[in-house]
Order: C-alpha cells, then structure tokens, then sequence
C-alpha cells in the first residue's frame, strides 16, 4: 500500500473519531460520497485534492493546528496567511505590470500566490480572488484539473519548469531568501514529485500552450523576475510568444488595466 495513502487514512481515520462522526454523516457534512471517505480511509484512494482538505477543516470548524496536521498528512504544505510586510513586497514587486496586458503574479518560495495583476485573471480566465488560500498556489493551479491544468496542454513540462524556478530561488545571488534547510514540499507530494525527478538539467526555458475561451489556443513565455529588495520573493510574467497572441493581448490591453488582485 502506498505510504502516503496509509498516512493520510490515518490521519482522517482519528479526526472522524475524535469528532464522533460516522463515514455518512462526514460526507454528508462535506458533499463527498460515503464510499470515498470510506476508500480514503482504508487507504485505497488519496490522498485527496487540497480542495477536499480545505473542505474538511472549513466544515468541521477545525483548530489551525488540526488543518496543518491533516494538510502534511496529504503531503502538502499548510496554507499561511503572508504577513503584511511580505504582501507589502508583493505588490511593489509587481508596480510595473499592474495596468499592462502582460499576465504577472507574485509567488514566495513554496508557490504561493500574493498578488496578481488584472491581466493574469484574463489571460488564465481565473479570478484569484476566488480562491482559498490552499488553492492560491501556483504548482497547485497547474496540477488541478479545473484549475490551470485542465486547459494547459503541456502542463506537465510547465510544472516541472515552475518547480525549477521556485528551487533556484534561495539559489539566486543577492536574494533575500535564506537557503533551504529541509526538501521542497513539491518534492513529497504524491504526484508534484514525480516531476521533479524527471526535470532534466539545461536552461529554465518553457512555452505554454494555453487553451483560451476566446482563442483555440495561446503560446506564452514564461519569464521570471528576481529582485533582493522583494523579500526572497518571485515575480512570473506570462509574455505572448508569437504574432496571434500578441494581437490577443493588445486586444485585452484595455481590460488588463483595471483593478489588480490581492
């Protein structure tokens, strides 16, 4: 049995009992089927989505404390509010993109969203105002279905190249970031880290082939912004690779610059 999925059959096992709630009142609670809490439980499906983790803590009121256990039991990394200094950073990290077409979101160095631009909404057709803080993680975006990773075609290459950019930067001189002391969460998670034992080595380079509502399909460029006054942070901007999707940014240009995303 996958160790993973024993851990985390565990660890929902003991909440439900410390709760004393049975498998159906637990689905019912969360809109989940009884047969998946109970194949969750005897460690035959799972781990689960952040989504169902989120889920879970939102509807059985549960203590910060229980949140993170039962997040690391799934192998993902807690969700944490960023302090005010950190989102302060974000936002000035991000001043030059904030009323341009081009997509641009600040990151720290697990993958979590602080800020993004109007454009980055438009350009990915996702409100990130819309999600909660487990879901505000740009690896998590790509690897979710209905999320990014549904309608990048290439996704599995751009999380490979987006783990690369979140590794390389504590590495980056003059970075603010202290070097890491403990393995990448990415590198324990159940699906994240079979792509980081494919990554190859060679230049951080990647186009993404985006499906778009309003065009059958975009090719942006990935280019990553570091700055040691940003606090360790990370600036990705999505810029249009060829002629049709600079056409379809300008064609956004004046939609783009409107309010930005916190």
């Amino acid at each position: 049995m996958d160790t993973r999925r024993t851990i985390f059959a565990q660890a929902l096992s003991q909440l439900r009992a410390t709760k004393k709630l049975s498998q159906q009142q637990l689905a019912a609670l969360t809109g989940y089927t009884r047969n998946y809490i109970y194949y969750l439980e005897m460690g035959r499906r799972g781990p689960p989505s952040s989504r169902f983790i989120q889920t879970i803590c939102e509807k059985l009121g549960l203590a910060p404390a229980e949140c993170d256990a039962l997040f690391r039991a799934a192998g993902y990394i807690p969700p944490q509010p960023a302090p005010r200094d950190t989102l302060l950073a974000a936002r000035a990290l991000l001043a030059p993109y904030l009323r341009t077409p081009i997509a641009a979101c600040a990151v720290d160095r697990d993958g979590a969203i602080l800020f993004a631009n109007a454009a980055f909404s438009y350009i990915f057709e996702l409100d990130i105002n819309n999600l909660t803080r487990t879901q505000r993680n740009i690896l998590l975006l790509l690897l979710d279905a209905s999320g990014l990773g549904g309608r990048i075609i290439n996704w599995q290459s751009i999380v490979q190249t987006h783990e690369a950019l979140l590794q390389s930067l504590s590495e980056v001189r003059g970075n603010a970031v202290p070097a890491r002391t403990t393995t990448p969460w990415w590198k324990k998670h159940p699906v994240l880290g079979q792509f980081s034992s494919m990554r190859t080595s060679g230049p951080i380079v990647a186009d993404i082939l985006l499906k778009h509502s309003k065009l059958d399909m975009i090719t942006l460029n990935i280019a990553p912004i570091y700055s040691p006054q940003a606090n360790g942070l990370l600036a990705l901007t999505y810029l249009p690779a060829n002629i049709l999707a600079e056409e379809f940014f300008a064609r956004l240009a004046p939609a783009a610059m409107g309010a930005s995303s916190a």
